[in-house]
């Protein structure tokens, strides 16, 4: 998963008063305890305050979203699902969709 995050602004200062490395380390610690890893977080210039990309089981990127809107500490999140290319290159392989009238 690709995710970037929006701290509200009283998210951004306990980030800030935190230490940003300490945020990380919550995340990796949450992700592994669901099965996953964070692979790696930024922290970019512009709109979005964090960038990560991880991956996590099938179904516990819903404990993520619901931890996220719980925690209060997010004005806008986008989780983006990502795959490798032989993932891609299987899932061609394997569709057998046909459009009508071919």
């Amino acid at each position: 998963y690709f995710v970037q995050a929006k701290y509200t602004p009283e998210g951004a200062q306990a980030a800030r008063n935190e230490g940003y490395a300490s945020r990380v380390a919550a995340n990796e610690a949450n992700w592994a305890a669901l099965g996953g890893g964070l692979e790696h977080a930024w922290w970019p210039t512009g709109y979005w305050d964090l960038a990560g990309i991880g991956h996590l089981p099938e179904g516990a990127m819903a404990n993520v979203i619901a931890q996220i809107h719980a925690s209060g500490a997010f004005a806008d999140v986008q989780i983006i699902e990502i795959f490798d290319t032989a993932t891609m290159d299987e899932a061609r392989s394997a569709a057998s969709y046909r459009p009508p009238g071919q």
